[in-house]
C-alpha cells in the first residue's frame, strides 16, 4: 500500500459528487426532524425484528452532528467510523478547491484490495453483532 501525494490538480468528477453527497447527508442529518417520521427508516428491522448489518447508521450520523458522541457510539460504532472518513474527505476536497492543497491517491495492489474488502466485511459484521447483543440479546 502507498500513498502518493499529487501536485495540485482538478478534483475528479467523481471525487466532487461523493463530497457535495457527503454535505447534503451531513445537512440533512443535522437539520432534518427524523424523530417526526411515523414510519422505521430500517425495512429490515420492521420485517424481521433484527437491526440489520449498518442498522443505527441514520441515527449514528443524527446524533454526531448534534454532538452526542457518546451515544452515537453505541448507536453504531461503525457510523463514527464512516462520519469520520466522509469528514475527512469533504475537508480534503474543500482544501485542494479552496486552498491548492495537493491530492493524494492511495495505491493498493489486488492482494491489499481483497484484504480491505474482508476488513470491511468483517467490520459490517462486527458492528451487526454489537447491534444484536445491545438490541436483541442485552449483554451488556
Amino acid at each position: 500500500m502507498q500513498w502518493i501525494v499529487l501536485p495540485a490538480r482538478p478534483i475528479s468528477y467523481y471525487t466532487r459528487a461523493i463530497s457535495i453527497l457527503g454535505v447534503i447527508a451531513l445537512l440533512i442529518a443535522r437539520f432534518f426532524p427524523f424523530d417526526r417520521i411515523p414510519v422505521p427508516l430500517c425495512s429490515f428491522r420492521a420485517f424481521t425484528g433484527l437491526p440489520c448489518p449498518t442498522c443505527g447508521m441514520t441515527t449514528a450520523f443524527v446524533l454526531l452532528t448534534h454532538g452526542r458522541w457518546s451515544e452515537a457510539v453505541v448507536m453504531s460504532p461503525l457510523g463514527v467510523v464512516v462520519f469520520a472518513v466522509l469528514v475527512g474527505l469533504i475537508t480534503q476536497v474543500a482544501g485542494q478547491w479552496l486552498l491548492r492543497w495537493p491530492g493524494f491517491r492511495l495505491e493498493m495492489s489486488r492482494t491489499e484490495r481483497i484484504v480491505g474488502g474482508i476488513v470491511l466485511i468483517a467490520a459490517m459484521t462486527l458492528n451487526w453483532v454489537f447491534k444484536l447483543g445491545y438490541d436483541v440479546f442485552h449483554w451488556w
